[in-house]
């Protein structure tokens, strides 16, 4: 079964690291998406910026009630 892609917008949950990552997506791309994550995580990971970027199938989306879709 193939993985549902994010749309700008929605929330996806993603592991970096041996972090648990939620953030939204901000842009889409064909095989990936940019997404917003939280300034404490980003700084944990030692990014520049709050914004990474993270392949299809590398993420889970959150639905509107917080689980996973």
């Amino acid at each position: 079964m193939r993985n549902k892609k994010a749309s700008i917008g929605q929330f996806v949950h993603f592991k970096r690291a041996s972090y648990d990552v939620l953030g939204y997506v901000t842009i889409f791309l064909e095989n990936s998406v940019i997404v917003k994550i939280d300034s404490d995580i980003a700084e944990k990971l030692h990014y520049e910026t709050n914004l990474t970027l993270v392949n299809n199938n590398k993420y889970k989306i959150i639905d509107k009630n917080g689980t996973v879709a």
